[in-house]
């Protein structure tokens, strides 16, 4: 028996059940190693096959993307809506506009020009003295929950 060609084929399930499949025919001229043949198609379908799910995955990674910048999107919006409304509260209060005048905030058309606010100090805790277990009864109730 002669060979004359070799046929190699996968199908690959990818995500949301996409199958993928590739395939590749190799002709095996006289004298040829059909193994060989063989073996290089395997090899051609194995690297389609990679170079498949790679852009899959990227497509994936796209698709993330764009919901990500989508969402950010909508935050935006959601946010620049609730300034706006925030802005024409402040606008229509005159009691407001009067005590950022007394803080010296300076204000315009668009609201309180607030300047960048410097970080709260920090604040040590506060602990309460130690007792000696002396000074602890067990019917006593300090608070502590144990």
């Amino acid at each position: 028996m002669r060979i004359i060609a070799v046929r190699i084929g996968k199908l690959v399930t990818g995500p949301g059940y996409n199958n993928t499949r590739a395939e590749v025919e190799v002709s095996v001229d006289e004298g040829e190693n059909p193994d060989a043949a063989a073996d290089l198609a395997r090899i051609t379908v194995d690297r389609e096959i990679r170079q498949t799910k790679e852009i899959d995955k990227l497509y994936t990674t796209l698709n993330g993307l764009r919901e990500d910048v989508a969402d950010a999107e909508r935050e935006l919006e959601r946010l620049t809506r609730k300034i706006d409304l925030s802005r024409q509260i402040i606008r229509s209060n005159d009691r407001i506009q009067a005590l950022a005048a007394a803080a010296g905030i300076p204000w315009t058309d668009a609201g309180p020009l607030l300047p960048l606010m410097e970080p709260a100090p920090a604040v040590e805790p506060q602990r309460s003295p130690a007792r000696s277990p002396r000074e602890c009864s067990p019917d006593e109730d300090d608070g502590v929950p144990f």
